[in-house]
């Protein structure tokens, strides 16, 4: 198998990893252990970033703060979404217009609560 052929297949065992991952909390938000699934997001956060994951990371603090939104949980959502700003800026990704794009979903369930509204977006 070629070096590419392996990183091909290492990439989608990764991506399968945190779906698995993903089904894990989303279960948890949805039997209502806001705290459980808040902090195991931050310790995968965490995880992931000092393996250099950064991708992954803000996939999934980003993923995860839409579901806090959606349950309600505004501090949990603010804090994910702070993550998600960490990520990018600890990766110096360049900040595209998807991105971009990311961030005007935010917009709508934190005008709800403005108090929680992070300073970048206005």
């Amino acid at each position: 198998m070629s070096e590419q052929e392996s990183l091909r297949c290492s990439s989608a065992r990764n991506r399968g990893g945190v779906q698995r991952v993903e089904g894990k909390l989303r279960a948890s938000v949805e039997k209502g252990d806001y705290y459980e699934a808040h902090q195991m997001y931050r310790t995968l956060f965490f995880r992931y970033m000092s393996q250099a994951k950064h991708a992954e990371a803000r996939e999934l603090m980003y993923n995860g703060a839409l579901l806090f939104f959606s349950y309600n949980q505004q501090n949990s959502a603010a804090d994910l979404s702070m993550l998600v700003l960490e990520v990018l800026e600890k990766s110096e990704t360049k900040v595209e217009d998807d991105i971009l794009g990311g961030w005007q979903t935010f917009k709508v369930p934190f005008s709800k609560n403005p108090g929680h509204l992070p300073d970048i977006l206005y």
